[in-house]
């Protein structure tokens, strides 16, 4: 696995040396194997590391969502207002990148909603996008 994940860091220049890597770190499996194979290569790649865990909200009292709390609105079935931001961040940086590299690209709302029905996302996932690519001469997204 430290091999696969050095390969793929150093061929697609993902980290330099004195860069500064942000991990998240659910707690789950996956997270938690990226992030100790990530403080194995902190030392041969030059660059530091931290970790975070997802928090719900700014605070566990931001009341963006419109609750009180955090417990009030995940009890009442409401959704954090800041995991939408978060999301819109990841998709703003997602198709910028792929635009940069001449990527034809298009948010679509519909394909994250399939993804989410027939669940295959996980049960946990309450928002989601699908940004299709294309190489080709000619976009076939933006075509009518």
């Amino acid at each position: 696995m430290r091999e696969k994940v050095l390969s793929y860091l150093e061929e697609y220049k993902m980290v330099s040396e004195n860069d500064h890597v942000i991990a998240g770190v659910s707690g789950g499996a996956d997270s938690v194997c990226l992030f100790r194979v990530l403080l194995e290569l902190r030392e041969k790649m030059g660059f530091t590391l931290s970790g975070v865990n997802k928090v719900r909200g700014l605070n566990t009292t931001c009341q963006f969502c419109g609750f009180q709390d955090c417990g009030t609105c995940t009890a009442q079935g409401g959704r954090c207002a800041y995991t939408a931001m978060d999301l819109g961040i990841a998709i703003g940086s997602a198709v910028s990148t792929a635009a940069d590299r001449r990527a034809d690209n298009r948010v679509l709302f519909s394909a994250g909603r399939a993804a989410m029905n027939l669940k295959l996302l996980g049960e946990e996932v309450c928002q989601a996008v699908g940004i299709p690519l294309s190489a080709s001469g000619k976009s076939p997204f933006f075509d009518r």
